[in-house]
Parts: structure tokens; C-alpha cells; sequence
């Protein structure tokens, strides 16, 4: 605990005493060693939180004399002030944990969305790259073409790396490479985009 924070609970605690009637008005009380006795505190801890006690006008020091308590009603008073600033620390308190909180949860949800929006822009992160196998139905749009006169690489944003025409395994195949129905099309490819290779193999009535 703070030395400030250790003097300020000695005020308290001396004016809840006299807040409740132990100490009454008009009456003298210990002086600085007694009562860093009492608390097990220094003396100059005991004078700092004389000197709040003072300023609020619930004590009197008079010199030679001795400290006196002097309103009952201003230590009732500065108590319930003590009171207000402690809920008031407390609610600072919870307030700056739960806005911490909510910095998390916004930094949650953000991340969310960005995964949502990106699958429904069919985010490649999220989407990834890899090669899949397609047949070429008769009659479907690839059947009788060229891979360059379907523009294949533009319209589905995939390459072909080999074709299986059952006789020969063509590993490099270029636009000019005919497709025909049978026809088993490696493609590096994602799922976002499969949609557009099967448009263009499979056949539609």
C-alpha cells in the first residue's frame, strides 16, 4: 500500500471514531507518539493525517496543548465524502476492466467478420490453392475445344498441369492442347472457383 493511502486510512479511522461518539467533542486525544503506537505507524504518518483531519475542521491542534476534537458532525460529513470517492475509485475501477473487456470482444468479433467476409469473397487464405480432378462430359462446352479457345486460365482462374485421355498422360499441356469427352483435367484450382471448371465440362441439357 502506498504511504499516501496508509495516512488517509488513519484519518479515516480517526474520524470514524469520533464519527461514532468515542471521542467526543471538545476532548482531547493522544498525541502523535501514542497514536503511531496505536497504528504502528511513524509519527509522521500520525501528523500527515492530523493535518487532513485539520483541514477538514473536525480536529483543532493547539500548539502546547494537544490535538482536539472539535465537530463531530464534520467528521460524519468528511466519512461519507471518504465513502463517495471510494465507490466512485471502485466504479473508475470496473469501468476500465470492462472497457478492456469489451476491446477483447471487439478484437473477437473483428476477426469474425474478417473470416466471414473473406469466405464470402472466397478468401484464397481461406481457400486454399490445391489440385483436384475433372471429367470432360460429352457435349459440355470443353468437348471439341482448345483449352485457349475456352479461355480456360481467364474464366476459372485455374490451370490445368496434366490430362488423362486414357491412351497418354499429357504433362504440359497449352492452349492449343484439344480437349475432348473422357478426358480426366488435373487443375491447380480452390473451391471457391471449382464451379466455373465444372460449368465448362459437365453437360447441361
Amino acid at each position: 500500500m502506498k504511504k499516501e493511502a496508509i495516512y488517509n486510512n488513519i484519518a479515516y479511522a480517526i474520524a470514524t471514531e469520533i464519527a461514532q461518539g468515542n471521542l467526543k467533542e471538545n476532548e482531547r486525544f493522544s498525541g502523535r507518539s501514542l497514536i503511531s503506537s496505536k497504528y504502528s505507524v511513524s509519527p509522521e504518518t500520525i501528523r500527515k493525517a492530523l493535518v487532513i483531519l485539520k483541514d477538514e475542521d473536525i480536529i483543532e491542534v493547539v500548539p502546547q496543548a494537544g490535538n482536539f476534537v472539535k465537530s463531530r458532525l464534520k467528521a460524519v460529513t468528511f466519512l461519507q465524502k471518504n465513502e463517495k470517492e471510494q465507490e466512485l475509485n471502485k466504479l473508475e475501477e470496473s469501468y476500465l476492466a470492462l472497457n478492456e473487456e469489451k476491446k477483447r470482444i471487439e478484437n473477437e468479433l473483428d476477426e469474425v467478420m474478417r473470416k466471414i467476409i473473406a469466405f464470402k469473397n472466397h478468401d484464397k487464405e481461406l481457400l486454399p490453392i490445391k489440385p483436384s480432378e475433372f471429367t470432360i462430359e460429352k457435349g459440355s462446352l470443353a468437348d471439341g475445344k482448345t483449352i485457349g479457345e475456352l479461355d480456360f486460365r481467364n474464366l476459372t482462374n485455374s490451370t490445368i498441369i496434366a490430362i488423362n485421355n486414357n491412351e497418354e498422360l499429357i504433362k504440359t499441356p497449352n492452349a492449343t492442347t484439344k480437349l475432348s469427352s473422357g478426358m480426366i483435367l488435373t487443375v491447380i484450382t480452390n473451391l471457391s472457383d471449382m464451379h466455373k471448371i465444372l460449368a465448362l465440362v459437365s453437360f447441361k441439357e
